[in-house]
């Protein structure tokens, strides 16, 4: 029996879901058009946009979130630089952050990469993320409990170790990790007390309700100590290991975001377990608008 969907709604769906997922890994220019092409012959029924979001009447857009998010970083209220490129980059990270979420299991995304050049606007975009989220939605706050630049410190200071009388310390990306799975817990039951809907008989507005928290790793990426989290963001684990034998179960709604300007030293093992947002280099518009941007604040 066919659903009460027509060839060309179910086609639009196909097109939406892998232009949301693959598209903000695109370089942009000829890759964008190369993609589209493919999807047209693939989903000949589907009309595609040039944009990767669906009309306000779409029931598939979730509480027609993007379109929010647009609205705010195109107002005054928004400090993002009013670059249309940055705006769909930070729409797409906000895909990439909630890819696979769910109210109630794991989510399937815990770990997100922006990649690009200096001064492309990684962290701004990043951060009025956050800052959009907390304006512009019913969830709770949105926060980021640390950021860290782990190439300046050995693994034992970043993940722990043993000292001489060998009892064990946690390094600063485990004691971020031990707060930030604190956060997300208390937001979730903030969110709980705050909002309480039943729906037959469970309380699901708890974890629907609760905002993100992120720890954000900014430098460059080496696979000789990414690897070591390629447990946490394995899909079936979730998990962080500790040398001791420890293991520290990462909160479905905490977020661990790397930051750096070339995965050419990302391990494949870790790289395919990753959502990566690439934001595009100093060229066309978003070069343009950056360098006006520069020009503004050293004047």
């Amino acid at each position: 029996t066919r659903s009460w969907m027509s060839v060309a709604d179910e086609h639009e769906i196909c097109c939406l879901a892998l232009r949301q997922v693959t598209g903000c890994t695109l370089v942009g220019g000829d890759d964008c058009v190369l993609f589209d092409a493919l999807l047209g012959e693939l989903f000949p029924a589907a009309k595609i946009e040039d944009n990767f979001t669906r009309n306000e009447d779409d029931p598939l857009h979730r509480e027609h979130l993007q379109i929010t998010l647009r609205s705010y970083f195109e107002s005054e209220k928004s400090t993002l630089h009013k670059c249309p490129k940055l705006v769909e980059k930070a729409v797409q990270l906000c895909n990439a952050a909630t890819l696979g979420s769910s109210n109630v299991g794991r989510c399937r995304c815990v770990g997100i990469v922006i990649v690009g050049p200096a001064a492309s606007g990684k962290s701004e975009v990043r951060k009025e993320l956050l800052v959009a989220l907390n304006n512009t939605t019913s969830a709770g706050q949105h926060k980021e409990v640390a950021t860290i630049n782990p190439k300046t410190m050995h693994t034992g200071q970043l993940y722990g170790k043993r000292d001489s009388r060998n009892e064990w310390s946690d390094g600063i990306f485990t004691k971020a990790l031990r707060r930030a799975n604190v956060a997300a817990a208390a937001a979730v039951v903030h969110a709980r007390e705050a909002a309480p809907t039943v729906v037959q008989g469970a309380n699901i507005n708890g974890d629907k309700l609760a905002g993100s928290t992120w720890i954000t790793m900014d430098g460059a990426i080496d696979s000789s100590w990414t690897d070591r989290l390629d447990t946490i963001f394995d899909e079936f684990q979730q998990r962080f290991v500790l040398t001791t034998g420890e293991q520290i179960e990462v909160h479905r709604h905490v977020r661990i975001c790397f930051e750096t300007d070339t995965l050419q030293r990302l391990s494949p093992s870790t790289a395919s377990r990753l959502s990566i947002v690439h934001v595009p280099t100093l060229d066309g518009d978003l070069g343009s608008s950056r360098d006006t941007l520069w020009n503004s604040v050293l004047e």
